[in-house]
Parts: structure tokens; C-alpha cells; sequence
């Protein structure tokens, strides 16, 4: 597997492994003064390179982070799944 970049690396320990704390983006552009475009990338490639589980919520309580357990993954996931769903049905 492909080493992880340094800033792959610094934006992971970031990310809290549990629902009940979330980082938002702000805050990691803010605490690896990374641009919040290059935080999102970053994410991005942890998600589809690593195939590391993160979540970002975007409604209520906002932030990223990694699920616990394969139910919260799934309670994570199902705001995506509904979307993507309804887009590909349109």
C-alpha cells in the first residue's frame, strides 16, 4: 500500500474516533493551517485511497469523524446513501 502523506497523516489524528466528538473543517484548516479546500482533498483521499471510514455530517451536529462501531458507520452512511439515491433517480 501507498504511504500516507505527512499531511494525510496530521489530518487523521485530527479526526476523533467516535460520533459523540466531531472536528469540522474549519478547525483542522485552522490547527494545520491547511486551506479548507486542501482539508476536504486531504479527507478525500483518506476515504478512497486508504478506505478509511469517515464521516462527514452536514446537518445538526456538523463534523467529521470515525465511526466506532459497524452501526454507527451504518447510521453515518445512510444521509450519503439517501442522496446519492435521489440523484441517480432524477
Amino acid at each position: 500500500m501507498e504511504r500516507m502523506s505527512a499531511e494525510g497523516r496530521m489530518v487523521l489524528r485530527l479526526i476523533p474516533v467516535s460520533d459523540t466528538r466531531r472536528i469540522n473543517r474549519v478547525d483542522i484548516s485552522s490547527i494545520t493551517k491547511l486551506s479548507e479546500r486542501r482539508v476536504k482533498k486531504v479527507i478525500d483521499t483518506l476515504v478512497n485511497r486508504y478506505g478509511i471510514v469517515i464521516i462527514g455530517e452536514r446537518n445538526g451536529r456538523t463534523g467529521y469523524y470515525i465511526p466506532e462501531t459497524d452501526e454507527a458507520r451504518k447510521d453515518g452512511i445512510k444521509p450519503m446513501r439517501s442522496q446519492a439515491i435521489k440523484e441517480l433517480s432524477e
